[in-house]
């Protein structure tokens, strides 16, 4: 999968609709249609198993004393919540990273009694989120494993369209034709305006009518392109929401509150 930039999907956006003059679309209005468009499919992919806005945390250890790890101060990003866990099993030929089960915070004792491997994510502050583990570093019997986090940053994209920020290539047909379909509804409003006075503007209006058509044809094409892959599963069964991963309820593990 390759990758193409906001202010590429744009100007394509642009070409495509004719290079209108500023009078009848602003490139701020442009913008703000890239964007929410962007934030539409943006949802639909982070909900899915296809989320490309994802981030691995660096590998890290648990000392010998403790179960958990400060992901707040773990990271440069701004977590918006973890989503899951792995550790790395290390055979003769090759390096295997293993999914951790995600557990709610009160089951975390049972499984440590049961000898399984567990993780669970929870919040000490509304500005701290932390893992806890089933099982200590360097516990007697117990391999000294590394694990690493898979987490959702506060901010999936920018928006700013000259942001260092990139959008899936398989998705930027999509957005194009989408972003040109809703581009066209402001083009003919704002020259309905000039019409008394330049009914010439017609003609340009039947242009733009027209893109508005081709673009919904193309957009519908791409959009069965686009469920297809967001509900085409990675094959690994992890949660992928807060709700998910950050179970509710009362009381809690330890005296701490979930998230």
């Amino acid at each position: 999968m390759g990758w193409e930039t906001p202010a590429k999907i744009m100007s394509s956006a642009f070409i495509g609709l004719g290079k209108p003059e500023p009078e009848f679309l602003q490139r701020h209005e442009l913008e703000q249609i890239l964007f929410e468009r962007l934030a539409y499919y943006y949802e639909a992919i982070r909900a899915s198993d296809q989320n490309v806005m994802t981030k691995w945390t660096s590998e890290f250890t648990l000392t010998s004393t403790d179960n958990t790890k400060n992901l707040t101060t773990f990271t440069s990003d701004d977590i918006l919540f973890p989503l899951w866990a792995e550790r790395k099993l290390t055979t003769n030929t090759n390096t295997i990273w293993e999914f951790v089960p995600t557990v709610n915070l009160d089951s975390l004792a049972e499984e440590r009694f049961n000898g399984s491997p567990a993780v669970s994510f929870y919040g000490e502050t509304p500005a701290t989120i932390m893992a806890a583990f089933s099982y200590y570093g360097g516990e007697v019997g117990t391999p000294l494993y590394t694990f690493r986090i898979r987490y959702q940053p506060k901010s999936a994209f920018s928006s700013n369209v000259d942001a260092d920020h990139l959008v899936p290539d398989n998705l930027s047909p999509l957005i194009v034709a989408d972003v040109k379909l809703h581009a066209v509804s402001i083009l003919v409003n704002n020259a309905s305006k000039y019409m008394k006075d330049r009914p010439e503007l017609q003609s340009r209006i039947d242009g733009w009518t027209a893109i508005a058509t081709q673009a919904q044809a193309d957009k519908l094409e791409w959009q069965v392109h686009f469920e297809r892959y967001v509900r085409r599963s990675r094959g690994a069964a992890r949660g992928r929401n807060r709700d998910d991963i950050l179970l509710g309820g009362s009381g809690g593990f330890m005296g701490r509150r979930y998230w």
